[in-house]
């Protein structure tokens, strides 16, 4: 039961926040298994992406009014419809996401930008206004059980490794990339490109 004066709508929402978390937690879960097993593959079809990055950053609306974080998304108006595994590349952007609130400070602004690139490849990139990635670590942070022993904030943000290995395969399976640099004057940019005109290939 809950106690007179209690906030319903924010234990609700809070709820539905733990409840969407475990469900990428369980998702990464599975298909770090299929990496493993070296099986897997987009389904690809043609997508909007601007509609991929709006439904990635609306997921995390009650979760960044509670922490005072604005998601903003520009999308390039130039962008072709892309050949991409819907499910796969939503929630590669829910991952990192769900990274950039949990260490940024509150009041800050997540980024999530698109550009088409001379090379004729999808640009997209992630930041944040946090403490950003040492150079030293933003390969490690894509390896799955990842343990690092110095600089504490980083190591906390490896902790949750799996969702990034996850993203790292994910986009690799599109014949992409996906790295880290710094974002300035503070953060970590997640850099990922996607080539317009992929060819399947299996994560091995």
């Amino acid at each position: 039961f809950m106690e007179k004066g209690t906030d319903t709508g924010g234990a609700v929402q809070d709820i539905a926040v733990l409840g969407q978390n475990m469900h990428r937690m369980v998702q990464n879960i599975l298909d770090v298994m299929v990496l493993n097993d070296h099986k897997l593959q987009p389904r690809r079809s043609s997508v909007d992406l601007a509609e991929v990055l709006n439904n990635a950053a609306h997921t995390f609306l009650p979760a960044g009014q509670k922490t005072s974080h604005e998601i903003i998304v520009n999308v390039s108006t130039d962008l072709p419809p892309v050949p991409l595994d819907r499910d796969l590349i939503q929630r590669v952007i829910e991952n990192i996401i769900e990274n950039s609130l949990k260490y940024s400070p509150k009041n800050t602004e997540i980024l999530i930008r698109t550009e088409l690139s001379p090379e004729h490849e999808i640009v997209i990139e992630i930041s944040d206004e946090g403490e950003g990635i040492p150079e030293e670590f933003r390969e490690k942070v894509f390896e799955v059980n990842t343990r690092l022993e110095k600089h504490a904030t980083v190591e906390t943000r490896m902790s949750r490794g799996l969702g990034l290995a996850f993203c790292k395969m994910a986009v690799e399976a599109h014949g992409g990339r996906i790295w880290i640099r710094d974002n300035k004057p503070s953060g970590a940019v997640f850099c990922i490109r996607l080539p317009i005109n992929p060819i399947n290939r299996l994560y091995i």
